[in-house]
């Protein structure tokens, strides 16, 4: 038995966590620079405000139905997550984080006797110790969960417990309500092939011959019908692939004009890049550093180079990084001169920071400095102790006029309750 457990509105859930007042309150939340609208409440779904929708165009409209405006706060999102996560891995034998909102678990073994029921406690345990609703589909199969969720989540049919559903088996009264573009594995290309011969519904798809599934779809197709039949092919994917890159960019607040500006945007980068690296117990050998122009040239400029020796050692790394940003003005001095409104770094070539293979002659840097570095800062607060060169409070940070406090993770922005 599988459980696909979705947060409801997951940015916007989080924003009234510690805003009760906004519990029936239409909301959204904005991408980065307060650009486009990236999450909705119920209520700001029902008022017409589509996904993605730019938001100077929808903004007299907002204030018109008074709807509350966020800047995304990934980092109150992503401790949010964690917690979630760990509530559900104590409910389940192995669990797989798919998304920062969405999980699988393995419930093999437990010994349950009704699973609607215990669907129910999950979505009634997340609630009471994280605050986050969440949906629950229950099936055989991590396809069949998918579907079994997504019927919880749009009420498709009549619910047997409010937010949990659960399929026993491949039923085609629930498949004939799933259209075919919202099976899990079914991308856009092949959902515009199947409409083409008559396929609307996740039932209409496993009445195909397998055959011509396999022949058409290849072996990923064939397995999601397996699925979708109730046969299991899918296993949880416990752990992840490492690594094989890791980027670091932003777009500007404000854009860039000066050289000046740029250096101590790259060099903020490299060093969180390199944070980045140590978390992931990686290194690097390759180097890219990138500027974008804005709307509505949107050219790329791009120069890389081999480090020396793998490292994930902030200080070299910015030094590269540097080097790259002098090549790029250097070759194309009209990429500052017309503006950068987007920079980043990425890091390839990642291997393994235990196995790497070292230079015969002249010795990296030592990593013990790094590894104090992020003691004193994951101790003290990020930013406490950084390399000069770096400069995370700068004008050209990205806009986030609107964003909430950081409630669980900064202590000058914890929630506070004033008593008369």
């Amino acid at each position: 038995m599988f459980a696909l457990v979705d947060c409801n509105n997951f940015y916007a859930s989080c924003e009234r966590l510690f805003r009760p007042d906004l519990k029936t309150k239409p909301i959204v939340v904005l991408s980065n620079n307060d650009g486009c609208i990236i999450a909705r409440s119920n209520e700001a779904k029902s008022l017409g405000f589509a996904m993605g929708a730019p938001f100077f165009k929808v903004k007299n409209n907002i204030q018109r139905h008074n709807v509350k405006v966020f800047s995304s706060n990934y980092t109150l999102y992503g401790d949010i997550s964690s917690r979630v996560m760990s509530v559900l891995a104590s409910l389940a034998t192995e669990q797989e984080i798919y998304s920062i909102d969405e999980a699988f678990l393995d419930l093999t073994g437990l010994a349950s006797a009704d699973w609607l029921e215990y669907g129910k406690q999950i979505r009634q345990t997340v609630y009471r110790r994280v605050g986050i609703p969440v949906s629950v589909g229950l099936a055989p199969t991590k396809t069949l969960a998918k579907a079994a969720n997504h019927i919880a989540k749009k009420k498709l049919l009549p619910l047997q417990t409010e937010g949990v559903f659960h399929l026993a088996k491949s039923e085609p009264a629930a498949l004939n309500k799933i259209d075919i573009s919202a099976v899990w594995g079914i991308g856009r290309r092949y959902t515009q092939k199947l409409r083409h011969h008559g396929v609307h519904s996740a039932l209409d798809f496993v009445q195909l011959a397998p055959q011509w599934v396999r022949q058409e779809m290849r072996i990923g197709g064939w397995f999601t019908q397996q699925e979708l039949l109730g046969f299991s092919y899918l296993n949880l994917v416990t752990e992840g692939k490492p690594r094989q890159s890791v980027v670091f960019s932003r777009s500007f607040g404000t854009t860039l004009h000066q050289s000046q500006d740029l250096q101590q945007v790259i060099a903020t980068y490299a060093s969180s890049l390199g944070r980045k690296l140590r978390r992931y117990k990686r290194k690097t050998a390759y180097l890219q550093v990138f500027l974008q122009r804005g709307y509505p040239s949107r050219k790329t400029f791009l120069h890389a180079t081999h480090l020396p020796f793998s490292t994930n050692d902030s200080r070299v790394l910015i030094e590269n990084a540097l080097y790259l940003l002098q090549q790029i003005v250097h070759k194309h001095p009209n990429a500052t001169e017309l503006g950068v409104k987007k920079a980043g770094i990425v890091a390839l070539d990642l291997q393994d920071e235990a196995i790497v293979q070292q230079k015969l002659f002249g010795k990296p840097p030592a990593d013990q400095v790094m590894q104090v570095l992020d003691q004193i800062n994951a101790k003290m607060g990020q930013g406490t102790l950084r390399i000069a060169s770096a400069s995370p409070r700068a004008k050209w940070q990205m806009r986030q006029r609107l964003r909430s406090p950081r409630y669980t993770t900064r202590w000058t922005e914890i929630p506070r309750i004033v008593i008369d």
